[in-house]
């Protein structure tokens, strides 16, 4: 559908004068002015004077404008089929009732006196105007392609008497999108753009009708032919690119710019292309375009950009050197600190994070804005001090953040709770009643309290959860939440019954993974099997199943080649996942395939290097490697960052050592 245009956007041509400021009295006014006229020339009208009855119509067409800007539509038609009887020669007034009509939404009344205007004269230009765009809507609703092809024979006419009418620029390329045709329709908004350089209808409508190429598969050639003609001037095509961003069209961005940079090589397109590439996931593009070409090194925006990318693909040094470059040009700027603590907590380093986020604190000023971001500062450092389990420290930032009036909110609750629960679980449930008696009924506060119980009493942490999972409606969420809290204290068995449920209710692949993880984990390895492949046939691109079941595949078979095309296809739809790559280092090891191993797990922990099972699998490759020193640094940094299966990795140690001391020579020989 295409919308009638408003006579007030500034790229459009007026169909009517601008909207009347007029006042009810006013239209009284008019209606008492035209009333004595006629009394007063009852005997004359007689006499059949045409120029009188001319100036009569002329009259009731003022008044059905009055109307019209009133919105007193019926009235306004009235008066349009009174002004047309007393004057049955005038194309203007024709077409004019005509656009008025269109405005009303009377498509059948602006067809009748279009068609009048163009009898009396073929060439006005509002009427064919208002002609155009009734079939262009009728050809668009019935797809109808001959009335289409019509259609745009009447907008290129048209257009080729009059060059600045942009309605019919507009119609023209909306049609030749509609019916597919790209490479037209690139070259029609060319000209258009080209025409009215300093308007903003043709931006919009160019980055619309590349957003539908975009869908349908075709944007390279409307890009193509769009940048065929004249080239269109560097802001203009960040504006477009704007609006495709916004929409999120990175494909079509990303070909407007490298269209635009092929013949017109400036720094920013190029930048912003890179913008366009790293929002469609193509991170090393991105670092080969700043790499590559001469993008200026001291552009913070550029620098940032390049350390967000490097960061993605597992450069975590070649990152924090960027970032460290940023903070020595731009010291005063705290939100490039608290993307280096962001980067620092999801290499797993929670310390590093900590530091970086305390020191982003000491950078914000007392600005509204800054004050909700120190807030949220607060909250994360606390709840990072809580995973490291240094809970004096996490309290004293709780109590930082309600000192500068922070919402004691149901997540402050929920994770006060968990602060206290080390030396005084009664204190944490105190606290979840507190909140319940504030929030009423909250999954996340049932949950919390079940946590809380389970450990101690885990019967009743059971019927506390059957409750929260009734209440909530049989919920999916509600269901994982509960097998949650039993996951955490290793029972499976209660973990299973709900998971059995759930599964009744949502047969589908997340709760298949739910099931085959719970398995894995209970060392029911084959019903697990059943179930990752289950969620891997329900969704083929579930790359958590896919790596799921080739990590599992290789620890307890041998059936390698199966784990290996798991784990591959996992990573074609998560290339940069480091827990992925573990998992392949992991499999080419238990294969004695070392050098591919190597490979493997050096990339993992470049990208994770606080990751204790990376470090564990790091330290198995150099065992197997005859590296016994650096296998214990390895396994040591294993256990220094908490790997769960702790005593495992102290006896390979021990046996490490042993080793090592049996092949020493003996010093008293």
């Amino acid at each position: 559908m295409i919308t009638f245009p408003d006579p007030d956007e500034p790229c459009r041509r007026p169909f009517l004068p601008h909207k009347s400021t007029l006042i009810p009295i006013l239209a009284l006014l008019f209606v008492l002015i035209y009333t004595c006229i006629l009394a007063s020339s009852s005997d004359s009208s007689k006499r059949e004077d045409c120029s009188l009855s001319r100036e009569h119509s002329y009259f009731s067409f003022s008044i059905a404008r009055v109307y019209f800007n009133l919105g007193l539509y019926d009235k306004c038609e009235e008066m349009i089929r009174e002004a047309a009887i007393m004057d049955d020669c005038s194309s203007d007034l024709y077409s004019e009732a005509a656009t008025m009509f269109l405005r009303m939404g009377r498509e059948k009344q602006a067809d009748e006196f279009s068609n009048l205007a163009l009898r009396i004269d073929p060439e006005n230009g509002d009427a064919v105007r208002v002609q155009v765009f009734l079939k262009a809507n009728l050809a668009l609703n019935q797809r109808n392609d001959a009335l289409s092809e019509k259609t745009i024979a009447m907008c290129r006419k048209r257009i080729e008497k009059d060059p600045l009418d942009s309605r019919m620029r507009f119609i023209l390329v909306k049609l030749l999108i509609e019916r597919g045709d790209f490479a037209a329709a690139g070259e029609a908004l060319n000209d258009y753009l080209m025409k009215f350089q300093q308007n903003a209808e043709p931006i919009f409508l160019a980055a619309e009708s590349m957003g539908k190429a975009e869908r349908m598969g075709s944007v390279a050639v409307l890009v193509e032919a769009l940048m065929k003609g004249d080239p269109l001037q560097p802001s203009m095509i960040v504006k477009i690119g704007d609006l495709l961003e916004k929409d999120k069209n990175f494909k079509a961005a990303h070909l407007l710019y490298q269209s635009c940079w092929k013949r017109n090589p400036e720094p920013d397109i190029l930048l912003r292309d890179a913008m366009a590439l790293y929002d469609m996931g193509m991170y090393e593009e991105v670092l080969c375009i700043l790499e590559r070409e001469e993008i200026n090194e001291e552009n913070p925006e550029a620098i940032n950009l390049k350390a967000r990318a490097a960061s993605r693909v597992g450069k975590k040094r070649l990152a924090t050197e960027l970032y460290m470059k940023l903070l020595s040009m731009e010291p005063g700027r705290p939100e490039i600190t608290i993307d280096l603590a962001e980067m620092r907590e999801d290499m797993g380093d929670l310390r590093g994070a900590v530091r970086h986020f305390q020191t982003a604190l000491e950078l914000l000023d007392g600005s509204d804005a800054m004050r909700m971001m120190k807030l949220s500062l607060l909250f994360r450092i606390a709840s990072l001090y809580h995973e490291l389990g240094e809970i004096e420290e996490a309290n004293e930032t709780l109590a930082k953040y309600i000192e500068n009036d922070g919402e004691k909110d149901l997540f402050y609750h929920i994770l006060l709770s968990r602060v206290m629960e080390k030396n005084s679980p009664r204190r944490a449930l105190r606290i979840i009643k507190e909140a319940r008696e504030i929030f009423g009924f909250q999954l996340e506060l049932e949950v919390r309290e079940a946590e809380i119980l389970a450990k101690s009493y885990a019967g009743k942490a059971e019927r506390l959860l059957q409750k929260m999972v009734a209440r909530s409606g049989q919920s999916r969420e509600s269901y994982f939440m509960a097998c949650g809290v039993f996951l955490q204290i290793e029972d499976y068995e209660k973990g299973y019954i709900f998971l059995r449920d759930a599964l009744q209710k949502y047969p589908d692949a997340e709760m298949s993974l739910a099931m085959g993880s719970l398995l894995e984990r209970w060392g029911r390895y084959d019903e697990a099997e059943v179930y990752l492949k289950k969620a891997i046939e329900l969704d083929p691109t579930n790359a958590v199943a896919l790596n799921y079941l080739g990590y599992m595949l290789a620890e307890r078979s041998e059936r390698f080649t199966e784990a290996i095309d798991c784990v591959n296809r996992a990573l074609e739809i998560d290339r940069y996942n480091g827990a992925y790559i573990d998992s392949l280092g992991y499999i080419y090891l238990r294969m004695k395939i070392l050098d591919q191993a190597r490979i493997n797990l050096l990339s993992a922990v470049e990208i994770f290097p606080f990751d204790p099972e990376i470090r564990e699998h790091l330290g198995d490759l150099h065992y197997a490697s005859g590296e016994i020193e650096e296998a214990v640094r390895e396994w040591e940094i294993s256990i220094q960052n908490k790997i769960r299966h702790k005593e495992k990795v102290m006896e390979k140690i021990r046996k490490a050592r042993r080793e090592s001391k049996a092949g020493e020579p003996d010093p008293k020989k």
